[in-house]
């Protein structure tokens, strides 16, 4: 007996499939319009990323970590591996004195310092010619090499050198005070030059900063010297007085800011690679998979935005003067992509170096402090063939003394401001403010900064019979 199969039903589906069946077309449509999403926006990071470089590029500019490898320079024919052996020389065979002793950089000499440093020239003398030679080459690799994380990279070179720089000019101000200037202005050329090699790519701002640091003390050597330094037109003396040629080449090299100017670029070139490469690294490490696929656009883009920040930066140092730069954003923008889609400052708020102020306002100070110092050797030389009279007016220095007057750094143009016959004469930038204080470099309470940069033209005492005060326990 045949049995024949049981009919369809001719009932519709119970309800409970049709909602089940309606769910799993919109899920379904849900996960690929968020694959379509992640697509895009991996793309559009990408793009961003890719426009980022090219325009880097383009512009002759270093932007990624591979940017930054450099052929190593043999030791020879290296003015760092010079450098770093004079540094690290000093620090051996020292006695507890020396090693704890206190320069503060500043004339009169105290017995203490003179002892000191009469030390130092008959331990390491040989080491500080050591330091000099280094300027008869023209190559400087500090064996910094990159990888990632940026962030690791080791620089103790600044250390050193730094340590050398501040060695370079307590001896100069030492010789000094004995009319040897000829060894003084040497001493000035010496230290300009380790800020010059300190500069040397890769750089980043810390460089720079530690660069300013080191220039600094060959400028306001000048500025302490300037004023009763012995000079001589002859150029065959090997002890003594200085000579013209000597002052006009340290005058050059003042007046000379490409350096600077170069350095602050390069220093946000590099901060601007660390950010490309730290962001998404850190990111890496904080996210497993598969979070790290999904979300790896919103940080790359984080740094995108960072580097791209900080490559505007670099246009603050091409303007003439503070007053220009200072005008540029002093942070991060923000709010100019929505911060869901395409942008965060999840990595870049902790990682990230913005444009500051502090900055600015360091680097154009140095850039003062540098004109002034040559100002002050220019008044200094005219000073010498003029019976020891300063100029009325800065005017007069130009063509014979200077071949043209600096600009007050901090004025869209102006002179600095001078005052011959005061008591005590001086030569003062209108600093921070740009205002006109009238000489006051007196530190207000709860400023910054003083209303006038004041450098003095009054010879100082170049030492003093008082010892150092004893150190406090503290």
């Amino acid at each position: 007996m045949s049995h024949s199969p049981p009919s369809e039903p001719d009932y519709p589906y119970p309800p409970r499939f049709r909602a089940l069946k309606r769910w799993s077309v919109i899920g379904s449509l849900v996960i690929i319009a968020l694959v379509g999403l992640r697509i895009w926006w991996g793309r559009e990071c990408q793009r961003r990323f890719d426009a980022l470089v090219t325009d880097a590029h383009s512009h002759g500019r270093r932007i990624l970590i591979n940017d930054f490898a450099f052929s190593p320079v043999p030791d020879e024919r290296n003015a760092a591996a010079v450098l770093r052996t004079a540094a690290n020389a000093l620090n051996k065979n020292k006695s507890k004195e020396l090693d704890e002793w206190d320069f503060g950089g500043e004339l009169p000499l105290n017995t203490t310092d003179v002892r000191m440093i009469q030390e130092l020239l008959r331990t390491h003398g040989d080491d500080l010619g050591q330091a000099r030679g280094a300027r008869d080459l023209k190559q400087v690799d500090w064996g910094v090499r990159l990888r990632t994380p940026a962030m690791n990279v080791l620089l103790p070179f600044l250390s050193e050198i730094r340590h050398l720089s501040s060695t370079e000019q307590a001896v100069a101000l030492y010789q000094h005070t004995r009319g040897n200037d000829r060894e003084t202005m040497e001493g000035v050329r010496d230290i300009l030059f380790q800020a010059r090699a300190l500069e040397a790519e890769p750089t980043f701002l810390v460089s720079h900063l530690v660069s300013i640091s080191v220039q600094s003390l060959g400028s306001r050597l000048v500025l302490q010297t300037a004023p009763d330094l012995a000079v001589v037109n002859s150029s065959r003396s090997s002890n003594g007085p200085a000579t013209r040629q000597q002052v006009l080449a340290v005058m050059g090299e003042l007046l000379d800011e490409s350096s600077i100017l170069r350095g602050a670029s390069q220093g946000w070139d590099g901060e601007r690679m660390g950010m490309l490469d730290n962001i998404p690294f850190f990111a890496r490490q904080q996210l497993q998979e598969p979070l790290w696929t999904i979300f790896r656009p919103m940080f790359l883009l984080d740094g995108v935005r960072a580097a791209r920040d900080a490559g505007e930066a670099t246009r603050m140092f091409d303007e003439p003067d503070y007053v220009k730069a200072s005008r540029y954003p002093q942070s991060f923008r923000t709010g100019k992509y929505p911060v869901v889609l395409l942008s965060t400052r999840v990595m870049s708020q902790f990682l990230a170096v913005g444009p500051s102020k502090t900055l600015l306002q360091r680097h154009w100070s140095l850039i003062a402090e540098r004109r002034a110092a040559a100002i002050a050797l220019g008044l200094r030389l005219y000073a010498l063939d003029h019976e020891g009279r300063l100029p009325a007016r800065l005017e007069d220095l130009v063509p014979e003394y200077m071949p043209a007057l600096p600009a007050d750094p901090f004025t869209e143009g102006r002179p600095f401001c001078y005052r011959p016959d005061s008591p005590a004469p001086m030569l003062y930038s209108v600093g921070i403010n740009g205002f006109d204080d009238n000489g006051d470099g007196s530190q207000k309470p709860g400023t910054a900064n003083p209303p006038d940069i004041v450098f003095s033209l009054a010879p100082r005492p170049r030492v003093t019979t008082a010892p150092a005060a004893a150190p406090t326990d503290q």
